[in-house]
């Protein structure tokens, strides 16, 4: 493997009863129309200080190490093979019941009633997923004053199976990793209530990448930081991003909010998702380590 290789490649074929998903790395960019790299692939982005050129770039705070980061969302087809189910609301099973909810709100449903719904690939983003789903309730719930997870928690068996300490963005990571050129629009980069998403989460990678060239950043689910809201203070964590169910322009203008580490849930059913993320520090003792032995 190349340290100074962009992309960072889990292999998930293996599936929720695999001792190891080998990892590589590559400068080649994920194909968003490749199913593999949004189902049995989990493809991660390097990012760098400085950001790339642009100027137009919003947020300038720069994190305080490089990191990795989840090209795509996780979607519901990774989540199942790591975690061998799927807890999502948008599924062909809850159709009736994602109907008749939209209806007694009087919200858009025209994508889950249309002749394309469900998706069969599983490449739309996992929702339904807590905080404690991805971290753990016990030593898992600690972070920042530790940054250990629980055994059987998805970061746990994610850990485990590759020897990495994958876990999720802080909030200032999300942030810087969430640019977009100022001159576009959000809903250029994400499924809102007003692009229209049509009620209802979509594939990951259909909209435009982002300049760190991640797809579904914004819109689509919100997706679980790190932080503690108000500082490092229980009981609240934060979720960033907007969603399907969400106006774009309040995102935009408001990308964070707090949410009890419990929920699964910010407004409605099918909203909540996550991305994968790695402190570049991990990925260089692991490989200097290896080296060595």
């Amino acid at each position: 493997m190349n340290l100074d290789d962009q992309y960072l490649v889990i292999d998930l074929s293996g599936g929720a009863n695999a001792s190891e998903y080998p990892v590589n790395l590559t400068n080649n960019a994920p194909d968003p129309t490749n199913v593999k790299c949004r189902t049995t692939e989990l493809w991660l982005r390097h990012i760098t200080s400085p950001k790339p050129d642009n100027d137009n770039a919003q947020y300038e705070e720069e994190p305080e190490f490089d990191f990795y980061i989840g090209v795509f969302p996780c979607t519901q087809r990774q989540y199942e093979l790591v975690m061998g189910g799927n807890p999502s609301w948008f599924q062909a099973k809850n159709k009736a019941k994602i109907l008749n909810k939209h209806k007694e709100l009087n919200r858009d449903c025209s994508l889950i009633g249309g002749a394309n719904w469900p998706f069969v690939n599983g490449d739309c983003p996992v929702e339904e997923v807590s905080y404690d789903d991805l971290r753990g309730t016990g030593k898992g719930s600690k972070w920042p004053k530790s940054s250990e997870v629980d055994d059987d928690s998805f970061f746990g068996r994610l850990r485990a199976r590759t020897g990495l300490r994958f876990d999720l963005p802080t909030g200032k990571e999300w942030m810087y990793a969430s640019q977009y050129d100022k001159d576009g629009y959000v809903t250029d980069y994400g499924w809102f209530d007003d692009t229209p998403s049509g009620g209802a989460t979509h594939p990951v990678g259909e909209m435009e990448k982002n300049i760190w060239e991640l797809y579904d950043i914004w819109g689509n689910v919100w997706e679980w930081c790190h932080d503690w809201n108000n500082g490092n203070v229980a009981p609240e964590r934060v979720v960033c991003g907007g969603s399907w169910e969400f106006q774009s322009f309040i995102a935009r203008d408001n990308p964070q909010f707090p949410l009890q580490p419990s929920e699964h849930q910010l407004f409605m059913e099918g909203d909540l998702g996550f991305r994968v993320a790695l402190h570049k520090i991990f990925l260089d003792v692991l490989f200097n380590h290896r080296s060595i032995n």
